[in-house]
């Protein structure tokens, strides 16, 4: 009896359970309608997204994190819209080109008590960009020379130049920086006598507008020993006191050493770092060392640093870059006999977070063999710090690398047969590098390990200038490169998408061109691409133009 009545209870519990749940659980909310639908490719970039629902919906429900959009580059800003039963996502900033989108959506209600029966996802490829049909012109230059220009992501661009004072007894520099959709006037930033030679004119800007115009004068004639200085003349965005361009001053520090080949490079709280070369004496015959300084908002520029220790002669090219922290990589090569050339590869290390501006002892990565090669290389530093670096010497093209804790790794050869070192490097978060040459592009595939063959820019066709390559986060890249076509220079371009490889080289710029020479490739966040470039027009005179990859 006592078990039939355990029995009869343990019935009635279930019973009641399933009638109460009956009772609590209302209908399903369901996706009726998208646009786009689950799995399009070729989406707009810039159009709103929608999301219809077969309830209204609760708007407390609908947040940034019950829907979200993310690529493998990360989360998409985007913000949200609720009418009704639709939700709108409208991108804060372009969507990457060419790149696979998943839409997930949680946790939403109905205002009826509607709850997802699961979870929504939608999967989309966005278009890929494309050049404007007809560049644009930045500025006429008539009796102008050495322009420069740089543009940083929120399209702030500076150009300078020289030209002769107005009584044509020495050579004052010009710039003029030009906001979206506005025109803003040139100002003379520096002015220097006829005896002052002004050299390696370059321009720089940061994330927020601000800018360096860099410049080495040269005293003519020269004296001895020669003492050429690298001059810096600072530009502050704003209205207020101190803003505009400052007072040009000499940043290398000595009275009696030659300062060359400036590198600087801005990190994301608009400090800079800038790495050049110096010599004492004669030029190439002399020792000449790498040097380094910092400029802080707070302080100004510091005192120069010498990387190495003064006794080598510096051969090939140098460069500096930084990762997302502000921490720095320099590289650099130097000879140790001029009779017995045996180059040497360095690196130098600054971390930013360390306190004070302390880089580590120079560090060898690789002993040269130079006789039919010219030993160059080229840095690339991935945002989260990863450093590699590539070159060419006589017995072949090479590459090394960081690992996870900072090491470099020994040389690694990818081609004996290639003796042509790249022009740029530029290495991704997940391990990816493309290297440019002035005959083609290769592709490092971080999951099979090694190097593609060299992709051609043009069949049979070697750029006239050293290529530059740009890489969004999602693995698409575009090179673009000055190219000699019947006697012109022109400025092409070339596409890379990820599973699709490279196709479509052409040129950019004005179809009624005598010539053209490209000044630099910029990738934005949302993955556009800006080309700057200097165009010999019918006029006799230099225009400097631009397009948009978007």
């Amino acid at each position: 009896m006592l078990w039939t009545r355990k029995k009869a209870v343990l019935l009635l519990i279930t019973l009641c359970a399933l009638g109460s749940n009956s009772i609590v659980l209302a209908a399903s909310l369901e996706l009726i309608n998208s646009n786009p639908a689950d799995n399009t490719t070729n989406v707009s970039r810039t159009d709103t997204l929608t999301l219809q629902f077969s309830a209204s919906l609760v708007a407390r429900s609908v947040r940034s994190d019950t829907v979200t959009l993310a690529s493998p580059a990360g989360t998409q800003s985007v913000s949200l819209t609720i009418t009704d039963a639709t939700v709108s996502l409208h991108p804060v900033t372009p969507l990457l080109p060419w790149t696979n989108y998943t839409l997930n959506v949680t946790s939403v209600m109905g205002r009826g008590g509607e709850q997802l029966a699961a979870p929504v996802t939608l999967h989309f490829k966005t278009r890929d960009a494309s050049w404007q049909m007809f560049p644009s012109r930045i500025d006429r230059l008539t009796s102008q020379w050495s322009p420069v220009t740089a543009t940083n992501a929120k399209g702030i661009r500076f150009v300078a130049w020289l030209q002769s004072n107005e009584w044509g007894t020495g050579d004052d520099i010009w710039a003029v920086r030009h906001m979206p959709g506005t025109t803003s006037s040139a100002v003379r930033i520096a002015s220097f006598p006829q005896d002052e030679y002004v050299t390696e004119l370059n321009v720089f800007v940061d994330e927020d507008g601000n800018a360096f115009a860099t410049w080495v004068i040269q005293k003519t004639p020269v004296t001895y020993p020669p003492a050429w200085h690298q001059w810096a003349n600072r530009f502050v965005t704003g209205s207020g006191p101190g803003s505009g361009w400052g007072t040009a001053q000499i940043i290398d520090g000595y009275s009696t050493r030659s300062a060359t080949n400036l590198h600087l490079v801005f990190d994301h709280a608009g400090n800079a770092v800038a790495l050049w070369q110096e010599f004492i004496c004669c030029g190439y015959h002399s020792p000449q060392s790498i040097v380094t300084t910092r400029y802080t908002r707070a302080a100004g520029w510091g005192h120069p640093i010498h990387l190495d220790d003064n006794s080598f002669f510096v051969n090939g090219p140098i460069d500096i870059q930084l990762d997302n922290a502000g921490d720095a990589y320099a590289t650099w090569s130097t000879l140790e006999d001029l009779h017995y050339p045996v180059p040497k590869l360095f690196v130098s290390y600054y971390k930013a977070t360390s306190g004070g501006f302390v880089w580590t002892p120079e560090q060898l990565i690789a002993t040269q063999s130079t006789m039919n090669s010219t030993g160059a290389h080229a840095l690339a530093v991935n945002p989260r710090g990863d450093a590699m670096l590539m070159w060419a010497d006589d017995s072949g093209l090479k590459y090394a690398r960081t690992d996870a804790a900072g090491r470099w790794s020994a040389p690694i050869v990818i081609d004996p047969s290639v003796t042509t070192s790249p022009s740029q490097v530029v290495l991704l978060d997940n391990g990816q590098a493309f290297a440019a040459f002035v005959n083609g592009v290769k592709t490092f595939m971080p999951n099979n390990g090694w190097w593609s063959w060299t992709h051609p820019l043009l069949v049979n066709q070697n750029a006239s200038s050293d290529p530059r390559v740009v890489v969004d986060l999602n693995g698409n890249a575009l090179v673009a490169w000055t190219q000699s076509v019947d006697g012109v220079n022109r400025v092409y371009t070339k596409r890379y998408l990820v599973n699709r490889g490279w196709f479509g080289a052409a040129p950019i710029d004005s179809q009624f061109t005598l010539g053209g020479r490209l000044q630099e490739l910029f990738l934005e966040p949302s993955g556009s691409v800006v080309a700057t470039w200097l165009e010999n027009n019918s006029s006799g005179d230099l225009d400097v133009m631009t397009s948009r990859f978007e």
